[in-house]
């Protein structure tokens, strides 16, 4: 999902081995603002200009999202797919680790590592109809809760009081 920071070495070691190992028995998806940007693997079903409802469909259907990137500060895909209760492979890098916590919501690899990320997605694949698979999405559920704007918003007024009592 995106374009901005996306690690496409990582991505593109994970669709080769996913697509050998499962053939057709999985599909991969890319969501982009850039589809004609660079090329992708044969297997891969590139989508663009999609409606925010499609995209949303898209999160609740897949069994994980995979978003390797190079860096991040925030990340507004990786929020969308645990809002939608899909588990998340993605780098360690930046500030994603405060976004995905240590729970079973995400998995993080190593930047660059795309064994380890094809490892995770397989995982994840392995576990899916599982209960792990459905704790796996309450988690990512509960974690994206934690972002969630009217949470945020009262945090933001409970510094606001903060700085008023000590004027």
């Amino acid at each position: 999902m995106g374009w901005w920071l996306r690690d496409w070495e990582v991505l593109d070691t994970v669709h080769a081995q996913l697509h050998h190992r499962y053939g057709h028995d999985v599909e991969l998806l890319v969501v982009t603002r850039q589809a004609n940007q660079r090329t992708w693997h044969p297997a891969a079903c590139v989508l663009e200009g999609i409606t925010e409802l499609t995209l949303a469909q898209l999160y609740r259907r897949a069994a994980v999202v995979l978003l390797p990137l190079t860096d991040a500060t925030a990340n507004n895909a990786l929020l969308e797919a645990l809002a939608c209760g899909t588990p998340v492979v993605t780098t360690d890098a930046g500030g994603i680790p405060h976004y995905t916590g240590a729970g079973p919501a995400a998995v993080l690899t190593p930047p660059g590592d795309g064994p380890a990320a094809t490892e995770a997605v397989d995982k994840l694949l392995s576990e899916f109809g599982t209960a792990d698979h459905a704790l796996r999405r309450a988690a990512a559920r509960e974690r994206a809760e934690l972002f969630s704007w009217p949470r945020i918003a009262e945090q933001i007024r409970a510094v606001h009081r903060l700085l008023e009592a000590e004027r």
